[in-house]
């Protein structure tokens, strides 16, 4: 690990020194992060007799958690990746925790890439929460020139906006949970559902967020029958049962 930053109140960067940054570059977007447990000399999986693979267990057991790769600085040969710091009471958030405390120097391992490759397509519609943000990030910036690209995402309050660049032509929305109504629910859910309807049959969809509203937006496309190739619905968190 190089360095940590916030790069808004709640979204901390950490970037790893790597020394072939190559694999991680133009293709899926996704990484394991492996992080062994402070004080102990790491133990790194290995394959066992069957060839499945061997974790380290007991006192040697890995967090291990999926991050999107923000970004590869080729020059630096480094790898980023943004964590939502998203506290609450009796919530563990052991990935969080680990960007927030994260030091120079500490060893961990990244597996991958895999999985959220681009999306193949001239018109793209992005929609997502804060845990989706460093994946629209990414892939605003990634699209080639001409991609029209529309984006909605929610987020707490203006300080949690990010500037986002692309040589594609972008229209940006942010949703502030911090405007809405006392209880108000599945926000983001219903302008995305209005911006589909909306939207070129054509279009890919790229859609993350909490479970229980992917899954309302996954039955909303499948009514509307749109192409499954031309769709990414994902869930990237999942709420407390109240």
């Amino acid at each position: 690990m190089v360095s940590a930053e916030d790069v808004t109140p709640h979204m901390r960067r950490v970037k790893f020194a790597c020394v072939d940054v190559a694999p991680f570059i133009g293709g899926d977007m996704h990484v394991r992060l492996l992080v062994p447990p402070k004080g102990r000399m790491p133990v790194w999986p290995g394959l066992r007799a069957d060839g499945r693979v061997a974790w380290p267990e007991g006192e040697d057991e890995l967090l291990v958690r999926v991050y999107t790769i923000r970004a590869v600085d080729v020059e630096r040969r480094e790898v980023w990746i943004d964590f939502l710091q998203h506290p609450a009471p009796g919530i563990r958030t052991p990935g969080a925790d680990f960007a927030r405390d994260a030091e120079p120097g500490q060893q961990v391992a990244l597996l991958g890439p895999g999985g959220g490759s681009l999306p193949a397509a001239r018109s793209v519609l992005l929609a997502g929460d804060e845990s989706a943000l460093p994946a629209i990030a990414r892939i605003a910036e990634e699209m080639p020139a001409g991609t029209r690209l529309q984006a909605i995402i929610e987020v707490a309050d203006e300080t949690e906006e990010q500037p986002l660049s692309t040589s594609g032509l972008m229209d940006v929305r942010w949703l502030h949970r911090k405007d809405y109504a006392d209880g108000a629910k599945g926000v983001l859910l219903e302008e995305a559902k209005l911006a589909v309807a909306a939207a070129a049959s054509e279009t890919f969809v790229w859609f993350a967020c909490e479970k229980e509203d992917v899954r309302a937006m996954r039955a909303f496309l499948k009514a509307r029958r749109h192409d499954r190739k031309n769709m990414y619905v994902a869930w990237y968190w999942e709420r407390e049962p109240d």
